[in-house]
Order: C-alpha cells, then sequence, then structure tokens
C-alpha cells in the first residue's frame, strides 16, 4: 500500500484487515514502492506522493518479477487519469470518497480472481504445449524405431552368432558381451520412447537439459477417471481453463462447439456437461434429455443471467470464476 495521507492509510489497513488480508506493508514514498514491489502482489498506489506520482511509478512497478496487480486510488481524479491509468496497466482506479469502503474490497477479490484466472490461463496453455510436445516426441519415435529397429535386431543377431562360436578368444567374447549389452539397451531406449507419456527432464551436460528416458518403469500410470466432463463454451481460454483443472481432478474432458452434440456425451451420474448460461436460457436451445442424468452446470455472465438459469442446472458459475476453487465447488454441487 502506497499512500502519505495517514488518514486514509488508516482507513486503507483497516479495510483490508476486514477483507482477510494479513500481510500488509504501507509505505509513503515512491521510492519505498519500488523496494517493495517484487514482494508485492497487490499495490494500492496513491496517484499523488512525495517523491513522484502514481502514474510516473506504474510501469516500473508493473515490471517487478511478482508482476503485481496495482490498484490506483486518488482524490482530485478524472476520466482522463482514470483512462490513462488503464491503459498503462492499472487493473481498477478508485477515488478517496465515501464509496472506498465498500468498493474497495469488490475491487481487490475482483483484482485476485482475475490474477489467478491468468495464471491458470499459463498452465491450461502449458498443458497444451506439452500435449503438442508429446505428439511431436511421438511422430519422431515412430520414425525412429522404424529406421533403426531392423538394423539393430539385425547387428543383435549378428552379436549372438559370433558369441556362439566355440573358439573365441576371451577378450573378443567380452567385447561381443559388451557389444550385446549396449545393443539391448539401445533397444529399451526405444521402448520408452515409444511408450513416453511425461517430458520430464534430467541434466546432461554444463546444465544442457535432456528428456530423460530411463524415467518410464517408475512413471505412475494414469490416475482413475472420476467420469467425463463435456465442455461447450464460446471463449478458448475458458474451455482450456476448465479442460485442465477437470482432467487434474480425474476426468477424462471433451469440447463440442455445438450444443446439438451434447446429449450423447455425458449421461451418467457421475459425468458433467459443462455450457453457457444463454444456451439453456434460448428456448430453442439445448435441454438434457429425460435419459441424462449428467450434472448441468452453467456458465453465467452476469448475475441476472445467473439468477435467471438456477432452476435450469445444477450449478451456476459466475464468470471470472475462481481457478482455486471451481473444481472443489462442482464437486460440492455433484454431491448436494
Amino acid at each position: 500500500m502506497v499512500d502519505d495521507d495517514q488518514t486514509i492509510a488508516r482507513l486503507l489497513l483497516r479495510i483490508l484487515a476486514h477483507a482477510g488480508y494479513r500481510s500488509v506493508r504501507h509505505v509513503t514514498t515512491g521510492a519505498e514502492a519500488l523496494r517493495e514491489a517484487p514482494r508485492s502482489h497487490f499495490i494500492l498506489l496513491d496517484q499523488q506522493l512525495p517523491d513522484a506520482t502514481g502514474l510516473e511509478l506504474l510501469p516500473r512497478l508493473l515490471s517487478a518479477p511478482t508482476q503485481p496487480v496495482v490498484i490506483l486510488i486518488t482524490a482530485h481524479g478524472n476520466e482522463a487519469l482514470a483512462a490513462t491509468a488503464l491503459r498503462q496497466g492499472a487493473e481498477d482506479y478508485l477515488r478517496k470518497d465515501p464509496s472506498l469502503r465498500d468498493l474497495l474490497p469488490e475491487v481487490l477479490e475482483r483484482a485476485r480472481r482475475r490474477r489467478s484466472l491468468r495464471a491458470a490461463f499459463a498452465a491450461a496453455e502449458a498443458d497444451v504445449l506439452r500435449a503438442e510436445r508429446l505428439a511431436a516426441i511421438g511422430e519422431m519415435t515412430v520414425s525412429i524405431h522404424h529406421e533403426i529397429n531392423n538394423p539393430l535386431m539385425a547387428a543383435m543377431a549378428e552379436v549372438d552368432l559370433m558369441m556362439d562360436e566355440p573358439d573365441l578368444p576371451p577378450a573378443v567374447r567380452e567385447g561381443l558381451g559388451a557389444t550385446r549389452e549396449a545393443l539391448h539397451r539401445v533397444r529399451g531406449i526405444l521402448r520408452r520412447a515409444g511408450t513416453l507419456r511425461t517430458t520430464d527432464r534430467t541434466e546432461y551436460l554444463d546444465g544442457l537439459p535432456m528428456i530423460d528416458l530411463w524415467q518410464g518403469d517408475g512413471a505412475p500410470g494414469p490416475r482413475a477417471l472420476l467420469g467425463t466432463a463435456t465442455i461447450h463454451t464460446p471463449d478458448p481460454q475458458v474451455e482450456r481453463v476448465l479442460g485442465l483443472l477437470l482432467r487434474h481432478a480425474g476426468y477424462a474432458v471433451t469440447t463440442t462447439t455445438e450444443p446439438g452434440r451434447l446429449p450423447g456425451t455425458a449421461c451418467h451420474p457421475h459425468d458433467l456437461i459443462v455450457l453457457p448460461a444463454a444456451v439453456l436460457l434460448d428456448p430453442a436451445g439445448w435441454r438434457p434429455p429425460d435419459t441424462c442424468r449428467a450434472t448441468v452446470i452453467a456458465l453465467a455472465s452476469t448475475a441476472d443471467q445467473a439468477e435467471a438459469v438456477r432452476d435450469l442446472s445444477r450449478m451456476v458459475i459466475l464468470q471470472p470464476f475462481d481457478p482455486a476453487t471451481v473444481v472443489q465447488d462442482i464437486a460440492g454441487a455433484m454431491r448436494a
């Protein structure tokens, strides 16, 4: 928190404590703010400070390694100042007036959810890249296996035939044995590469990373599936984040762009159907058939839409949702 007005500072500290924030640091200058920024996740920034303005500090605060969320607070603001702050990367803008007490907790909670969603989006993107990487590895492995397997088996057969010769000198026999062992190791690596499901890395030389093909035997198998989760949403980021979270929770995730295909994809009590509230509210939209016993979850964009769709679904997720709790909320709705 960056503010040199002690009265406002005490008010902000009280609001933050009531909202559940326990680790709060109060500084009064821009220089102190820049020193604290690398340890901060949220910054309440006063526009008027003894040594700088909030707008002057904003770009430098946002460049901190923690990528903090910055909310600008001012007593003498205007629409142009607010627009400039938002354009430069501020999460939100608040005035020092009687509404501050009520608005600040809402703005902070919204900012926390957006921050969590950004982290979840990044994780989902990494998950997609990992899947693409594994697919590429699989294609490469097929080619390598095809090109290497036949000459490898021929070499192993030749070594076995040579070792069957009764009059081999001991040194030659020992060398052939080492060769056979090395060829078996190559065959084992090819087999592991062909069934690779992870991209765990190990260090090779001078910090050079490589995929550890010897982790295959000890890697955990796929977790038991809780059911199928079918996701229909026009937002690809929401689709990826929900898909990532539900896959990690143990669901087999499928997606569809056509609501008309939903009834045949998940109809068991332990399955999920996630779709926009607008689809359920449309009189001509999709409805679960009588034979479908899946849990229907609606994605609502407004509080009014969420209220309107409650009778048509088991659970309503108001966006932006909290990725830290959404899976637990879904599990609770299914148990209810």
